[in-house]
């Protein structure tokens, strides 16, 4: 019985090969990008690829045979001509009439505004403040563009406009997530007042909007308890960068908490993807979530048998185990 055998992820040779040569492209024509992939490398030991929001490439009857040899599919966003590849975690490319632009590159920043300050450079920003979807054509060089792209819980091209009304909720709805209790001893106390705060945040400023604001507030949370994180991100927000390359997001649950951990997550629009088991020496397992939406992925690991990977224990009840880790030898 294969368990992933709907999470088959291969290698897309053809289809990273694409937007490799739009990368190399923007990087040979335009300075700016060139020195960007530079500082990231050497500063935070970071590649440039994975700050990619996207990227953009002039029409040409070429370049779509292209896009379709490698098996890329249109998406209806905005109406505009944006490609995905659904076998691979790749960035989208954007294709428009060039417009005096041949190729580009949209690079995700936490917030634009602290990348223009570390520079001391000012640039026109679309999208409202603490919106969902801002952007930035920050540099343009021999048909070559860099645009800064800020976004929270959406996969929107368009800059959003929200009323001052929405925004204040959005950032109410951060400050409840950073200020709710944690060390609460009864743990069914903890969890209730926990998934009912989800809810509300979901009711106020939407399931998408609510599980940036979650993640968000735990990214905090983890790097004010973690040496290492602090000193990474000093090193990103140096260059203004921020947490916009975070890849994934790891929560330990008990097993007898599991479940509604997963509930949690799945109000706020994360669906479970592949489960492995780390094996028998370790003695635990995982559930992967992904709310794609968010561009966000969850670890959920927990305390696992040999034998237990075969089922749903994401929504099974697991028992209690003696102490944990007891499956390891």
């Amino acid at each position: 019985m294969n368990i992933n055998a709907a999470f088959q992820w291969e290698r897309q040779p053809q289809a990273e090969a694409l937007i490799l040569d739009i990368v190399n492209q923007s990087l040979k024509a335009n300075a700016t990008i060139a020195k960007l992939s530079e500082d990231l490398l050497h500063q935070t030991n970071t590649r440039l690829f994975d700050w990619l929001d996207y990227v953009f490439a002039a029409e040409s009857e070429a370049l779509l045979n292209s896009l379709q040899t490698a098996g890329f599919v249109r998406h209806q966003n905005d109406h505009q001509q944006l490609f995905a590849h659904p076998g691979a975690q790749l960035p989208r490319i954007l294709v428009e009439p060039s417009k005096g632009l041949r190729v580009g590159l949209g690079v995700s920043v936490d917030s634009i505004a602290d990348f223009l300050m570390v520079r001391g450079e000012k640039r026109s920003i679309e999208g409202a403040e603490f919106g969902d979807f801002r952007r930035c054509q920050y540099s343009v060089e021999q048909e070559s563009a860099l645009w800064l792209i800020e976004r929270r819980g959406t996969l929107s091209l368009m800059p959003s406009q929200e009323k001052s009304e929405s925004i204040y909720f959005d950032m109410q709805a951060l400050e409840k997530w950073m200020t709710r209790s944690r060390p609460l001893f009864n743990e069914d106390q903890a969890m209730q007042e926990t998934i009912q705060l989800v809810q509300r945040l979901v009711k106020e400023v939407g399931q998408h909007r609510a599980a940036w604001t979650v993640l968000e507030g735990e990214r905090r949370y983890w790097q004010a308890r973690n040496t290492a994180g602090q000193l990474q991100k000093n090193r990103q927000d140096r260059l203004g960068m921020g947490w916009a390359n975070h890849d994934h997001h790891t929560f330990r649950s008990s097993r007898r908490r599991f479940q509604q951990l997963v509930h949690l997550f799945e109000l706020l629009g994360f669906h479970c993807r592949e489960r492995f088991y780390a094996g028998e020496e370790a003695g635990w397992g995982a559930q992967v979530m992904e709310n794609p939406t968010c561009r966000l992925v969850l670890f959920l690991d927990v305390d696992l048998g040999p034998d237990e990977i075969l089922k749903d224990f994401a929504h099974e009840p697991l028992p209690e185990l003696d102490r944990l880790g007891c499956f390891a030898r």
